[in-house]
């Protein structure tokens, strides 16, 4: 919930919204707003509140790097969308007992992964990393799964960029800070 507000407050680019507008839209009471507003203070978000017209959000935490234990390591990513339909397909054709990987066959490096969200964000992130040397897991074999019928459907990039446009309030909020040097 206290996501959504904040969602909310950052959509609004500077302007205010009010407490009914907010416990309407929210779902929840004002007072509950209220007291989601003081946990975002709590965590250093700083929200003016203004008498008869509601809450800005001013100002926002420095944001914390993003962490990856190293560029090398590899990792097969697939898309939640298409987990779930391996699922169903699993549920329909799948052999109980019986393990399929769901994968989609092609690994990527963490450094790959990170180059690709900041392409589609179009500006650099703070990436804090790790020296882990610890070997990539080995690629699963997506073939049992594959020999069901399902393929991979999602694209990685539009896997990432369907990602940041579902975050798009926090990115935009994240873009802002990372430019004016705010926090």
């Amino acid at each position: 919930m206290r996501e959504r507000l904040l969602e909310m407050l950052a959509g609004r680019e500077g302007e205010f919204i009010s407490g009914e507008e907010a416990s309407r839209r929210l779902g929840i009471s004002r007072t509950a707003v209220w007291k989601h507003i003081r946990k975002l203070e709590e965590e250093g978000y700083t929200i003016e509140a203004c008498r008869n017209r509601g809450y800005r959000l001013a100002g926002a935490p420095d944001p914390s790097p993003f962490r990856l234990s190293s560029l090398t390591e590899r990792r097969d990513y697939v898309d939640v969308r298409d987990a779930v339909r391996a699922y169903g397909v699993l549920l329909e054709r799948g052999e109980p007992g019986r393990v399929y990987p769901i994968a989609t066959g092609r690994q990527r490096t963490l450094g790959e992964v990170a180059a690709a969200y900041e392409r589609a964000a179009g500006f650099r992130v703070e990436w804090l990393i790790g020296d882990s040397d610890e070997p990539s897991p080995p690629p699963a074999d997506p073939s049992a799964l594959l020999a069901l019928g399902w393929r991979p459907e999602i694209p990685f990039a539009r896997s990432v960029a369907d990602t940041l446009d579902d975050n798009a309030g926090s990115v935009a909020w994240f873009m802002r800070t990372q430019r004016s040097g705010d926090g």
